[in-house]
């Protein structure tokens, strides 16, 4: 016999998990073709299961299973560049963490939240979101790792906030820059630092 393989494969297990009642099983599936969708660069698809995740997490009652289908959607549209569609997903993602009590989910929902503002070039509001990220690490007892990428991320964007409103350079300071060379970190390295930083959620 030969069996299926690829996505027909997970949407069989899918369709058979629910006919069996594993739903905690189908919700497993769908997260993870979204997720393997999404890494494809096939956005539709992305979207399609994780909002098919989103409808069975609240049919069956898991908020656990709502908080990581809206985070995985907000991260499949700011991955397509829709970032007001992004923020407003994560925005539902915090708003559930915050009502079962998830103090680790909000600090990754605040770092996604950051990373959508700062794609939309919202640095104040980006620097906002990574702080309420590091005050919640320390109140939790989060580890050193946790508290230097919320540092990081909030020195990257305090950063590109100071070169959004510094004032234009004068000719004489262009030379001078010319001659010392770039003194500051340079745009590459700024956006190695957001990627590296981006939290994606969990099945």
């Amino acid at each position: 016999m030969v069996l299926p393989t690829g996505g027909a494969w997970q949407h069989r297990s899918v369709a058979a998990a629910v006919r069996n009642s594993m739903p905690s099983i189908a919700l497993f599936v769908y997260c993870n073709l979204g997720r393997a969708y999404q890494n494809l660069g096939n956005f539709s698809k992305a979207l399609e299961h994780h909002k098919e995740h989103r409808t069975m997490a609240k049919e069956v009652g898991n908020r656990a299973g709502e908080c990581h289908a809206y985070g995985n959607l907000g991260i499949a549209y700011r991955w397509q560049g829709d970032y007001a569609k992004a923020i407003e997903y994560h925005a539902q993602d915090l708003t559930i963490a915050k009502e079962v009590g998830d103090r680790a989910w909000e600090v990754r929902v605040h770092g996604n939240l950051g990373i959508a503002y700062r794609s939309q070039e919202d640095f104040s509001k980006a620097i906002e979101c990574h702080a309420q990220d590091l005050a919640i690490v320390k109140e939790v007892g989060g580890g050193g790792q946790g508290v230097r990428g919320a540092y990081d991320n909030l020195g990257t964007f305090h950063m590109h906030l100071i070169e959004q409103v510094k004032p234009s350079p004068t000719s004489h300071e262009l030379r001078s820059t010319t001659c010392l060379g770039d003194v500051g970190p340079s745009a590459a390295r700024r956006e190695q630092r957001a990627r590296a930083s981006r939290r994606p959620t969990t099945c």
